[in-house]
Protein backbone atom coordinates (compact mmCIF):
# COMPACT_ATOMS: atom_id res chain seq x y z
CA UNK A 1 0.00 0.00 0.00
CA UNK A 2 2.73 2.84 0.70
CA UNK A 3 4.46 1.90 -2.71
CA UNK A 4 1.12 2.45 -4.29
CA UNK A 5 1.03 6.00 -2.21
CA UNK A 6 4.32 6.94 -2.72
CA UNK A 7 3.41 6.10 -6.94
CA UNK A 8 0.67 8.05 -6.72
CA UNK A 9 2.42 11.00 -4.77
CA UNK A 10 5.05 10.79 -7.52
CA UNK A 11 2.97 11.05 -10.54
CA UNK A 12 0.62 13.91 -8.50
CA UNK A 13 4.35 15.79 -7.87
CA UNK A 14 5.34 15.26 -11.82
CA UNK A 15 2.05 16.41 -12.86
CA UNK A 16 1.75 19.34 -11.42
CA UNK A 17 5.57 20.29 -12.34
CA UNK A 18 4.21 19.95 -16.21
CA UNK A 19 1.37 21.47 -15.70
CA UNK A 20 3.38 24.61 -14.09
CA UNK A 21 5.97 24.19 -16.75
CA UNK A 22 3.46 24.35 -19.96
CA UNK A 23 1.77 27.20 -18.11
CA UNK A 24 5.26 29.14 -17.85
CA UNK A 25 5.66 27.97 -21.54
CA UNK A 26 2.22 29.23 -22.61
CA UNK A 27 1.65 31.80 -25.60
CA UNK A 28 0.71 34.99 -23.02
CA UNK A 29 1.06 37.50 -25.85
CA UNK A 30 -1.55 36.40 -27.90
CA UNK A 31 -4.43 38.13 -27.71
CA UNK A 32 -6.50 41.25 -28.08
CA UNK A 33 -5.74 44.47 -26.33
CA UNK A 34 -6.83 47.91 -26.22
CA UNK A 35 -4.71 50.99 -24.14
CA UNK A 36 -3.95 54.60 -23.58
CA UNK A 37 -0.90 56.60 -24.41
CA UNK A 38 0.57 59.65 -23.37
CA UNK A 39 3.71 61.61 -23.67
CA UNK A 40 5.51 64.41 -26.29
CA UNK A 41 5.33 65.46 -29.69
CA UNK A 42 7.99 67.21 -31.69
CA UNK A 43 7.69 68.15 -35.11
CA UNK A 44 9.61 70.61 -38.03
CA UNK A 45 8.11 72.28 -41.26
CA UNK A 46 10.28 72.18 -44.35
CA UNK A 47 9.33 74.77 -47.24
CA UNK A 48 12.00 75.96 -48.86
CA UNK A 49 9.33 77.87 -51.99
CA UNK A 50 7.19 79.57 -49.24
CA UNK A 51 10.43 80.31 -46.72
CA UNK A 52 8.71 77.69 -44.02
CA UNK A 53 11.68 76.05 -41.95
CA UNK A 54 10.47 75.95 -38.06
CA UNK A 55 10.00 73.96 -35.10
CA UNK A 56 7.26 73.55 -32.64
CA UNK A 57 6.45 70.35 -29.69
CA UNK A 58 3.35 70.10 -27.72
CA UNK A 59 2.01 67.05 -24.82
CA UNK A 60 0.31 64.45 -26.42
CA UNK A 61 -2.09 61.87 -25.57
CA UNK A 62 -4.29 59.12 -26.93
CA UNK A 63 -5.98 55.39 -27.25
CA UNK A 64 -4.38 52.23 -29.34
CA UNK A 65 -5.59 48.64 -30.26
CA UNK A 66 -4.25 45.47 -31.93
CA UNK A 67 -3.37 42.38 -31.56
CA UNK A 68 -0.64 39.86 -31.24
CA UNK A 69 0.39 36.40 -32.20
CA UNK A 70 3.15 35.10 -30.08
CA UNK A 71 4.97 32.04 -32.22
CA UNK A 72 7.57 30.80 -29.53
CA UNK A 73 10.08 33.53 -28.52
CA UNK A 74 8.53 35.49 -31.58
CA UNK A 75 5.36 38.05 -31.64
CA UNK A 76 3.59 39.27 -34.51
CA UNK A 77 0.70 41.91 -35.01
CA UNK A 78 -0.89 44.52 -36.21
CA UNK A 79 -2.24 48.08 -34.30
CA UNK A 80 -3.85 51.23 -35.21
CA UNK A 81 -3.86 54.30 -32.92
CA UNK A 82 -4.58 58.05 -32.51
CA UNK A 83 -2.85 60.50 -30.58
CA UNK A 84 -4.63 64.04 -30.06
CA UNK A 85 -1.87 66.93 -30.10
CA UNK A 86 -2.48 70.47 -31.09
CA UNK A 87 1.46 71.53 -31.89
CA UNK A 88 1.17 75.15 -33.04
CA UNK A 89 3.35 78.29 -33.81
CA UNK A 90 3.73 81.72 -34.99
CA UNK A 91 6.40 84.12 -36.45
CA UNK A 92 6.83 87.14 -38.32
CA UNK A 93 8.96 87.34 -41.50
CA UNK A 94 8.47 91.23 -41.53
CA UNK A 95 5.40 91.20 -43.45
CA UNK A 96 3.23 88.35 -42.38
CA UNK A 97 2.46 86.97 -39.03
CA UNK A 98 2.58 83.29 -39.96
CA UNK A 99 1.13 80.74 -38.11
CA UNK A 100 1.74 76.67 -38.43
CA UNK A 101 -0.16 73.96 -36.64
CA UNK A 102 -0.78 70.05 -36.02
CA UNK A 103 -3.69 68.50 -35.66
CA UNK A 104 -4.16 64.98 -34.48
CA UNK A 105 -2.15 61.82 -35.51
CA UNK A 106 -3.73 58.34 -36.90
CA UNK A 107 -1.64 55.66 -38.01
CA UNK A 108 -2.61 51.58 -38.86
CA UNK A 109 1.04 49.53 -38.51
CA UNK A 110 2.24 45.77 -38.23
CA UNK A 111 4.37 44.99 -35.25
CA UNK A 112 7.36 42.29 -34.77
CA UNK A 113 9.41 41.74 -32.23
CA UNK A 114 11.32 39.59 -29.77
CA UNK A 115 10.97 38.62 -26.54
CA UNK A 116 13.94 38.96 -24.08
CA UNK A 117 12.85 37.32 -21.49
CA UNK A 118 8.96 35.63 -21.17
CA UNK A 119 7.38 38.53 -20.38
CA UNK A 120 9.67 41.37 -22.00
CA UNK A 121 9.14 42.17 -26.03
CA UNK A 122 11.63 44.60 -27.80
CA UNK A 123 9.64 45.17 -30.91
CA UNK A 124 9.76 47.53 -34.23
CA UNK A 125 7.06 48.68 -36.44
CA UNK A 126 6.10 50.19 -39.48
CA UNK A 127 2.44 51.31 -41.46
CA UNK A 128 0.97 54.43 -42.60
CA UNK A 129 0.00 57.44 -40.79
CA UNK A 130 -2.60 60.47 -41.59
CA UNK A 131 -2.80 63.65 -40.00
CA UNK A 132 -4.31 67.47 -39.86
CA UNK A 133 -2.06 70.56 -40.75
CA UNK A 134 -2.98 74.39 -40.94
CA UNK A 135 -1.14 77.25 -42.23
CA UNK A 136 -2.39 81.20 -42.19
CA UNK A 137 -0.82 84.32 -42.49
CA UNK A 138 -2.15 87.87 -41.58
CA UNK A 139 -0.56 90.79 -43.07
CA UNK A 140 -2.19 93.01 -40.31
CA UNK A 141 -5.54 93.55 -42.24
CA UNK A 142 -6.36 90.13 -44.24
CA UNK A 143 -5.61 86.49 -42.83
CA UNK A 144 -5.64 83.82 -45.45
CA UNK A 145 -5.68 80.05 -44.15
CA UNK A 146 -5.72 76.43 -45.51
CA UNK A 147 -6.39 73.17 -43.58
CA UNK A 148 -5.03 69.74 -44.96
CA UNK A 149 -4.56 66.53 -44.36
CA UNK A 150 -1.47 64.64 -44.19
CA UNK A 151 0.16 61.50 -44.64
CA UNK A 152 2.99 59.20 -44.73
CA UNK A 153 5.36 56.49 -43.49
CA UNK A 154 5.40 55.89 -39.52
CA UNK A 155 8.00 53.63 -38.19
CA UNK A 156 9.58 53.10 -34.67
CA UNK A 157 10.00 50.72 -31.77
CA UNK A 158 10.04 50.37 -27.79
CA UNK A 159 10.07 47.77 -24.99
CA UNK A 160 6.81 46.24 -23.75
CA UNK A 161 6.97 44.56 -20.33
CA UNK A 162 4.05 41.68 -19.20
CA UNK A 163 3.27 43.20 -15.48
CA UNK A 164 0.50 40.10 -15.34
CA UNK A 165 -0.96 38.48 -18.13
CA UNK A 166 -3.49 40.67 -19.06
CA UNK A 167 -1.67 44.13 -18.03
CA UNK A 168 1.42 45.00 -19.91
CA UNK A 169 3.16 48.55 -20.04
CA UNK A 170 5.24 50.19 -22.93
CA UNK A 171 7.44 53.18 -23.96
CA UNK A 172 7.98 53.92 -27.71
CA UNK A 173 9.06 55.97 -30.07
CA UNK A 174 7.08 56.53 -33.25
CA UNK A 175 8.22 58.79 -36.44
CA UNK A 176 5.39 60.25 -39.26
CA UNK A 177 7.13 61.20 -42.16
CA UNK A 178 4.04 62.76 -43.40
CA UNK A 179 3.55 65.72 -45.87
CA UNK A 180 0.79 68.00 -47.59
CA UNK A 181 0.71 70.45 -50.67
CA UNK A 182 -0.85 73.73 -49.84
CA UNK A 183 -2.43 75.46 -52.66
CA UNK A 184 0.22 78.32 -52.77
CA UNK A 185 3.48 75.89 -52.37
CA UNK A 186 5.59 74.99 -55.57
CA UNK A 187 6.85 71.63 -53.60
CA UNK A 188 5.10 69.13 -50.79
CA UNK A 189 5.90 71.17 -47.22
CA UNK A 190 7.29 68.12 -45.30
CA UNK A 191 5.82 67.87 -41.32
CA UNK A 192 7.65 65.25 -39.72
CA UNK A 193 6.07 64.47 -36.57
CA UNK A 194 8.29 62.46 -33.74
CA UNK A 195 6.34 60.78 -30.78
CA UNK A 196 7.73 60.06 -27.74
CA UNK A 197 5.22 58.15 -25.33
CA UNK A 198 4.52 55.51 -22.54
CA UNK A 199 1.75 53.66 -22.31
CA UNK A 200 -0.56 50.66 -20.65
CA UNK A 201 -2.29 47.94 -22.61
CA UNK A 202 -5.08 45.26 -21.06
CA UNK A 203 -5.21 41.82 -23.22
CA UNK A 204 -8.13 40.20 -23.59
Amino acid sequence: MRKITLAAATIATLATATATAAQDRAPIWTGLYLGAHIGGASSSWKAPDIDINTNASAIAGGVFGGGNYQVGSAVFGAELDHTFVNMKKSWTDGVDTITLSNGGLTSIRARAGFLLDPRLLAYGTLGWGRGTARVTFFDGINTLSESKSTSGLVYGGGIEYKMTNNVSLRGEVLRFNNSVKFDDAVERVRIPVTLYRAGIAYQF
